[in-house]
């Protein structure tokens, strides 16, 4: 049931917000699923996002040069972010992951927002940062939401551009992390994950058409909703920790 919600979030997330809904999936994700498999099924569900998008947010051509260099770059830096992810205690990864994600949706909601010069460098920096969060995570959205969103760039075009990336690198994602998937329980998940991903989608794109004058209202509940999710999970895995700690000492 826990999957299928944050599924269903994750889809609703992706078409109502505009950054990926692994950034609620994968902190959930990590409670049952080692990181590579993890990584595969949402970037699946991500994947789907994209093709069910697409027909909706096309990248303009002139953005076609700053989308493959920062997908380039992200392919080229998420092995190393996988290798990284595989090696460093779990708990720390999850702790990691849902600290990002407060971080992100704090930002986002904060009026803190500098505005960003697109640069062929920035390009290669933001996609090596993707790559690596990624990777090591599995959510590599936000440094490029960030970068795009808060730039000179039309709200559509950095729209329609960070749609078109999430789902060229869940691709990447999917092809890295199945070369050192070492066991393949995950496989039974993808239907609920997919099914859920779809419902959310749909749903969102229901409450769109309802609610097109509050889309300000829509992406802030978006956000505050990653906040919440994210903060239950840290004081969890705390709480966990200090416990497992007080019976060691006992």
């Amino acid at each position: 049931m826990l999957v299928l919600t944050a599924s269903a979030a994750g889809g609703g997330i992706r078409r109502l917000g505009g950054f990926g809904g692994a950034l609620i999936m994968s902190p959930v994700f990590m409670w049952v699923l080692p990181l590579p498999s993890l990584v595969v099924l949402v970037m699946l569900a991500e994947t789907l996002g994209g093709v069910w998008l697409s027909r909706d947010w096309k990248v303009a051509r002139p953005d076609v040069p700053r989308r493959n260099r920062l997908l380039f770059f992200s392919v080229l830096a998420m092995p190393a972010g996988l290798f990284v992810g595989t090696q460093v205690p779990v708990d720390v990864v999850r702790l990691l992951t849902n600290c990002i994600v407060l971080a992100f949706a704090a930002f986002l909601l904060s009026k803190l927002h500098h505005r960003f010069l697109l640069t062929k460098g920035r390009d290669c920096l933001v996609g090596v940062m993707c790559g690596a969060l990624l990777g090591s995570c599995g959510i590599g959205g936000p440094p490029a939401v960030i970068y795009l969103s808060f730039s000179e760039m039309d709200f559509g075009r950095a729209r329609s551009l960070l749609s078109n990336f999430v789902s060229a690198i869940s691709i990447a994602g999917i092809l890295c992390a199945s070369f050192v998937v070492q066991e393949w329980e995950w496989v039974r998940w993808v239907p609920l994950v997919l099914v859920g991903y779809a419902v959310g989608l749909k749903v969102a794109e229901g409450l769109i058409h309802r609610f097109r004058e509050d889309t300000k209202t829509i992406k802030k509940i978006c956000l505050l909703t990653l906040i919440m999710s994210s903060a239950v999970n840290v004081v969890v895995i705390l709480f966990t920790d200090t416990l497992q700690l007080g019976r060691l000492t006992f």
